[in-house]
């Protein structure tokens, strides 16, 4: 499904901050490839918590580079406990 020839855009948080439900990015991922959609994940929950580096969930899966990742969205209000973004 593409509207005026453009990918569909998925946008989603890694880790939901009310119940720290973690998404199932593998699956999302997956699913996304396959209908030629991109996704963005906002990591401000799994910044600095998940990941060997700290980097979030997407690095805890080694999924930095899947096909279908558009990009992900550092923000350093939450886990880092700062002000700003990246």
């Amino acid at each position: 499904f593409f509207l005026n020839n453009k990918p569909p855009i998925v946008v989603i948080e890694s880790i939901y901050s009310m119940d720290g439900d973690a998404a199932p990015l593998p699956q999302i991922l997956d699913l996304a490839a396959k209908y030629n959609a991109c996704v963005v994940v906002d990591e401000a929950h799994g910044h600095g918590v998940f990941g060997e580096r700290g980097l979030g969930v997407l690095e805890q899966y080694r999924l930095e580079h899947h096909p279908s990742l558009l990009c992900s969205i550092h923000t350093f209000g939450k886990g880092a406990g700062c002000h700003g973004a990246v």
